[in-house]
């Protein structure tokens, strides 16, 4: 992705490499395809390896689907290509659902018994208001709790993992932004105020807890709004037709190449609420 790295580094690592790893293999295929296109890029070097130089992905969350994808991402340039599968039981871990229904049942249940789940661990919510209001709602019940999501700052983002690796806090509320590189192995417990959208997003998340204990507590609990909160995300994440032909209708008109840079909300170019500026 970084030109410089592509130009000086790149035809380097190239010609003399003796082996590659790739971690979080599954990107290739979950994110590859559109939300991170840089991931596809990979194929492209592994075909331009010599043929004696080894290749190694790993990934601790991949479905039947995925791992066919990404085997055929690796078997570019025509490497043969061998799939290891572990088993995907932790025995370390507890796992439960504990249905209250409404919103205001589960975090009054969260408020009562944050301090008896074991060490220090993440509460995840599917949206940044829900971690905004639930830290908060903790905090003025006197739980040593800090949030994380998107909209956290970088450097606010590193002292709250910090916090949590030194358990300093008893809690992280969290939205999927706390996900891939956080590593904390005796992290006790992680809960969910709500289901995540799909069993390989949940199996992920609760795979961070009990990674060197031999127990940790995993509680699901589900809402009755969770559907449509993932219906809200999934049908936001693609624009409409008019949308999309507007933005086209604008490229083709435009006297020059126009990066994402340079579009911004407000400009009346005649793109919606989006248009060069």
């Amino acid at each position: 992705m970084n030109p410089r790295f592509r130009a000086e580094q790149l035809p380097r690592l190239i010609g003399t490499a003796g082996l590659l790893v790739i971690d979080e293999a599954h990107c290739i295929s979950d994110w590859g395809h559109d939300f991170r296109p840089d991931y596809r890029r990979i194929r492209t070097l592994i075909a331009e390896l010599p043929a004696d130089v080894p290749v190694l992905a790993t990934t601790a969350t991949a479905n039947e689907r995925v791992v066919t994808d990404v085997a055929e991402q690796m078997a570019a340039g025509g490497h043969e290509v061998f799939t290891l599968r572990g088993p995907l039981a932790r025995g370390s871990l507890r796992l439960g659902v504990l249905e209250l229904g409404t919103s205001w049942r589960r975090l009054a249940w969260l408020t009562q018994h944050l301090a008896d789940l074991p060490g220090s661990g993440i509460v995840y919510c599917l949206t940044v208001a829900s971690a905004d209001e639930t830290a908060a709602l903790l905090t003025k019940a006197g739980h040593r709790v800090l949030p994380y999501t998107g909209r956290t700052e970088p450097a606010e983002r590193l002292a709250a993992e910090e916090a949590l690796k030194r358990n300093e806090v008893k809690a992280l509320i969290a939205t999927s932004a706390l996900g891939m590189g956080f590593d904390k192995p005796d992290l006790g417990f992680v809960v969910h105020l709500g289901s995540p959208s799909s069993p390989v997003a949940y199996y992920q998340q609760v795979g961070r807890a009990g990674r060197a204990t031999d127990s940790a507590d995993v509680l699901l609990l589900p809402g009755r709004e969770d559907r449509d909160i993932w219906h809200y995300f999934a049908t936001n994440a693609m624009p409409t037709r008019a949308r999309a032909d507007a933005v086209l209708t604008a490229l083709g008109e435009a006297d020059r190449p126009l990066s994402v840079g340079r579009w911004r909300p407000g400009s009346t170019c005649g793109v919606a609420s989006w248009s060069c500026c």
